[in-house]
């Protein structure tokens, strides 16, 4: 697997591009209230990004994951489907460990808010984009230039915990990071496999907002 940093690269140019793009758009038209308007409009901009990545990398990738899916085994399947359940009551029951401790999760937070703004390209933002985006940044693209099968699973989940929130909560995302990359490399690097154990768990953490959150 050859060192591949387009991932990693794309989603930062295009996420901030159009985040940027929408701000100032916004910005000529509410010139008032522009700040207010972008935050209404967060769940709105936020599915925007993510769409454009995940059409760039199914653009640039889209042999590469056929390939991946073909590969996949029912073994395979069945193992994504067990580890998974472990990953969501795992997560699950950190998650309401820590809210009850009342520990700060602005990564949450700001998905609730954002969600309630837009519930619908919320929904499938974090339910569909983000676990595909997350895992060709985080899993595919850190493996391609950590070749030591323990330091990628040590750096990779360090980094996608950090960046979902610094402080105790970072445990909570390291630990799932950690759970995703041995999904990844028990299906011999399958980013499909990692992906659909992602897309799980954050769909489960939709159904959950959908019940709490009419």
């Amino acid at each position: 697997m050859k060192k591949d940093l387009k991932p990693i690269w794309l989603y930062i140019l295009i996420y901030i591009g159009v985040q940027l793009i929408a701000g100032f758009i916004l910005g000529m038209i509410y010139t008032k209230d522009a700040t207010e308007v972008v935050y209404k409009l967060s769940g709105v901009i936020t599915f925007a990004s993510y769409l454009a990545i995940v059409i760039t990398f199914l653009i640039i990738y889209r042999k590469q994951l056929k390939e991946r899916i073909k590969k996949l085994t029912k073994k395979d399947i069945i193992y994504i489907i067990g580890a998974s359940i472990i990953v969501i009551v795992v997560n699950e029951i950190v998650s309401r460990i820590f809210i009850a401790a009342g520990v700060d999760m602005p990564n949450q937070d700001a998905v609730i808010e954002a969600y309630q703004n837009s519930k619908v390209l919320m929904g499938i933002s974090v339910a569909l984009f983000a676990p595909f985006i997350e895992e060709m940044v985080f899993r595919y693209s850190f493996s391609t230039f950590i070749k030591n099968d323990t330091v990628f699973v040590i750096v990779s989940s360090l980094v996608f915990g950090i960046l979902h929130g610094v402080g105790i909560v970072t445990i909570l995302y390291v630990g799932l990071g950690v759970l995703l990359a041995m999904i990844y490399l028990h299906t011999n690097k399958n980013v499909i496999a990692s992906t659909i154990a992602h897309i799980l768990n954050n769909t489960f953490a939709i159904i959950t907002m959908l019940i709490l959150f009419k």
